[in-house]
């Protein structure tokens, strides 16, 4: 018997996911490949399971010849493309590798050159097939033109799948779609508390009889996302959230045996459980409503929900979240706008610094073990590379776009993506890797505007001349200072007023030489003056200027005293501009979470990995 390595992974997602704006067929997408890896070892029981994150798995198993394996993978692509994953892309190639005669000691085998040869294989694959399968009628009725969501494949007319909306429209209106995107749909709806429930409740310490909103369900669209009656000119915007891991590619890449890649798959899926579970712990002040009496709270929406059926149902304080991707190293949510700027400074400072516990399947340990550890970033055990120990600190680059609840979420997800790059670049350039930093950028859209085909062209156009050299780097932000904005914006905005917030940018915008931008500067600083906020300028000026040198010694100095102490132009108008952008958006949280504990000095068993770093 020879050792043979498989390696699958979900690609072209995109066209499976994102191809349409409808978020329960997102949803829907997402959740199909995401499981598909989730129930493999209990089909195939001769896979030995070394890695699996997001889309991916990486398994070896033992076969007589060429032959045998061929068929091993043959029907783990079938299983993987079979039932409504039959459309998506997946890609499967085996290797004949090093040989494995005891399972017990497969820690220290080296399978690094077996996974690189891999790899290429799974992208050779990848490019010789379609992006999407188109599907055929399996349904009767003549085909239609073109699918009511994702405006791509041909569709058809499916009797009794009703399209939401009130009154006749709801009753009379039956979707006209692909088979592909009609199962995906029904999927999404079916199983939407399915990932949240996969968070196993049992495991984390977050849950309890204060923090219970993981049973009361969660929002079916955008508009029960971002509608709140009393949030005035944000109510009808969500935040979408965009995460990339700092080189985690790279950090895998440099493992070398299969102990050291199963470590790495149980670091990420207990850091990323561990968040998720104390996001959802998440507690806000409000009665229960009732039918024709909905309570909203900044978390919870209430109201008539009616289904693909024609049927309405009452909804009560149902949870304003979705997760849109969830891989090994991207994670996209969308929550309502005023929670967005404190969810992604929740998710950049509290990532391997939740509890979790160690007794579970999921992070490979054995389930006598029942302690509860805390993982923390800078701290843990290195990876190996050719050149020496490694020790990767996990950090992200990231990104939150605010706009309408209405925008064509595919445009909105491609630019949050673009957007995280300089971010990414930026936190990891010319750094050591233990030295990774949490950046984050952002932008804000009102009503339906656009950044065209070249976004950083018009990122710059909207800033003040003053800044536009120094590209669009004064847009990034340190992840350590998201959460401390909003209180720095809240004394900000209760001494001044917004109206001269807007005299000011005004005259930034059209202050073209160096003189002029002086003569700016002081006016402006006179504003503040006026309105005793220099204190408070000052806070935010620390904030939002990270990359700009600061020598403050007196925390009540004024704009004057900035001056003196090289506080340049640049950073002085980057900081009105950032003030302008965030008032509205920035608002002090008005729930409550539990306390993430500190971690402790050193890990309570040797055996189990920090999870906030490797």
């Amino acid at each position: 018997m020879s050792t043979y390595y498989l390696r699958a992974e979900a690609v072209n997602f995109e066209d499976f996911v994102l191809d349409t704006s409808d978020l329960s067929t997102i949803r829907g997408g997402g959740l199909l490949l995401l499981e598909a890896f989730e129930g493999i070892l209990d089909r195939f029981p001769e896979l030995v399971e070394i890695y699996k994150g997001g889309s991916i798995g990486f398994y070896y198993f033992k076969a007589p010849g060429a032959e045998a394996a061929e068929t091993v993978r043959s029907r783990v692509e079938a299983e993987l493309r079979a039932g409504n994953r039959k459309y998506a892309t997946f890609v499967v190639d085996i290797e004949q590798g090093p040989d494995i005669a005891d399972p017990s000691l497969d820690s220290n085998t080296n399978v690094d050159c077996t996974h690189r040869l891999l790899l290429s294989k799974n992208r050779l694959r990848q490019i010789s097939s379609m992006n999407f399968n188109v599907p055929r009628a399996t349904v009767e009725g003549s085909l239609a033109a073109l699918s009511d969501i994702d405006d791509v494949r041909p569709a058809q007319e499916w009797p009794g799948f009703l399209m939401p909306g009130d009154g006749e429209s709801a009753n009379n209106e039956c979707w006209i779609l692909s088979e592909a995107t009609q199962s995906r749909r029904i999927y999404g709806i079916e199983k939407k508390h399915t990932f949240y429930n996969s968070v196993k409740w049992d495991t984390s310490p977050y849950i309890n009889q204060e923090f219970q909103f993981h049973n009361r369900g969660y929002t079916n669209d955008f508009d029960q996302i971002s509608i709140h009656p009393d949030k005035g000119s944000i109510s009808g915007k969500i935040a979408l959230i965009y995460l990339d891991g700092n080189k985690f590619g790279e950090a895998f890449a440099s493992m070398k045996t299969i102990g050291q890649m199963r470590q790495w798959s149980r670091v990420i899926h207990a850091n990323q459980r561990s968040l998720l579970s104390w996001l959802l712990s998440l507690k806000c002040e409000g009665e229960e409503s009732t039918p024709g009496n909905p309570v909203y709270t900044s978390w919870h929406w209430s109201g008539w929900q009616t289904d693909n059926n024609g049927i309405d149902h009452w909804k009560d304080r149902v949870f304003r979240i979705e997760t849109l991707l969830w891989g090994a190293d991207e994670m996209m949510f969308a929550v309502p706008a005023w929670c967005g700027w404190w969810f992604l400074g929740s998710v950049l400072n509290n990532y391997g610094k939740t509890l979790w516990k160690t007794g579970t399947r999921e992070n490979g340990m054995t389930e006598d073990k029942d302690e509860w550890d805390v993982y923390s970033q800078g701290a843990g055990p290195s990876c190996t590379q050719e050149a020496g120990g490694t020790h990767y600190s996990l950090t992200h680059g990231a990104s939150v776009i605010f706009c309408h609840a209405t925008a064509p979420i595919r445009r909105m997800v491609r630019l949050a993506r673009a957007l995280a790059d300089e971010p990414k670049s930026m936190g990891t350039f010319g750094r050591d890797s233990e030295s990774y930093l949490n950046l984050c950028t952002y932008e804000v859209f009102e009503s339906f505007d656009s950044l065209g085909d070249d976004p950083v062209a018009t990122r710059l156009a909207l800033m003040p001349p003053i800044l536009r050299g120094l590209g669009t780097a004064p847009m990034v932000l340190r992840g350590e200072d998201v959460p401390k904005v909003a209180g720095a914006m809240d004394a900000f905005r209760q001494r001044f007023p917004r109206s001269k917030l807007h005299r000011v940018l005004e005259e930034y915008a059209l202050a073209s030489t160096r003189g002029e931008q002086s003569q700016v500067a002081d006016a402006a600083g006179t504003e503040l003056r006026r309105a005793e906020a220099e204190k408070e300028f000052l806070e935010l000026a620390k904030l939002f200027t990270p990359g700009w040198s600061f020598a403050v010694s007196n925390a009540d100095c004024g704009i004057r005293t900035l001056k003196e102490q090289a506080i340049s132009f640049e950073a002085i108008a980057a900081t009105w501009m950032h003030i302008f952008r965030l008032w509205d958006y920035t608002p002090i949280p008005d729930w409550t979470w539990p306390t993430v504990q500190s971690p402790p000095e050193t890990a309570t068993d040797p055996d189990i990995p920090r999870h906030g770093s490797i």
